[in-house]
Protein backbone atom coordinates (compact mmCIF):
# COMPACT_ATOMS: atom_id res chain seq x y z
CA UNK A 1 0.00 0.00 0.00
CA UNK A 2 2.81 2.41 0.84
CA UNK A 3 4.61 1.67 -2.43
CA UNK A 4 1.41 2.36 -4.35
CA UNK A 5 1.11 5.73 -2.63
CA UNK A 6 4.72 6.53 -3.48
CA UNK A 7 4.03 5.66 -7.13
CA UNK A 8 0.99 7.96 -7.11
CA UNK A 9 3.06 10.78 -5.65
CA UNK A 10 5.82 10.23 -8.23
CA UNK A 11 3.26 10.42 -11.03
CA UNK A 12 1.77 13.61 -9.62
CA UNK A 13 5.24 15.14 -9.31
CA UNK A 14 5.94 14.37 -12.98
CA UNK A 15 2.63 15.95 -13.97
CA UNK A 16 3.37 19.04 -11.89
CA UNK A 17 6.87 19.32 -13.37
CA UNK A 18 5.35 19.22 -16.86
CA UNK A 19 2.87 21.92 -15.89
CA UNK A 20 5.70 24.00 -14.46
CA UNK A 21 7.63 23.69 -17.73
CA UNK A 22 4.56 24.76 -19.72
CA UNK A 23 3.98 27.76 -17.46
CA UNK A 24 7.63 28.79 -17.74
CA UNK A 25 7.35 28.65 -21.53
CA UNK A 26 4.18 30.73 -21.47
CA UNK A 27 5.67 33.23 -19.01
CA UNK A 28 8.65 33.76 -21.30
CA UNK A 29 6.24 34.55 -24.15
CA UNK A 30 4.41 37.16 -22.07
CA UNK A 31 5.31 40.72 -22.96
CA UNK A 32 3.58 42.18 -19.89
CA UNK A 33 1.88 44.94 -21.82
CA UNK A 34 -1.62 45.69 -23.12
CA UNK A 35 -1.41 43.69 -26.32
CA UNK A 36 -4.78 42.24 -27.32
CA UNK A 37 -3.38 38.74 -27.87
CA UNK A 38 -2.06 37.05 -24.76
CA UNK A 39 -0.13 33.81 -25.34
CA UNK A 40 -1.01 32.58 -21.85
CA UNK A 41 -4.75 33.10 -22.27
CA UNK A 42 -4.63 31.69 -25.80
CA UNK A 43 -2.93 28.52 -24.54
CA UNK A 44 -5.30 28.10 -21.61
CA UNK A 45 -8.44 28.56 -23.70
CA UNK A 46 -7.26 26.14 -26.39
CA UNK A 47 -6.99 23.21 -23.94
Amino acid sequence: MTLEKIAEIDLKLKELEGLKDQLNTLASACHGDDRPNCPILDALTSE
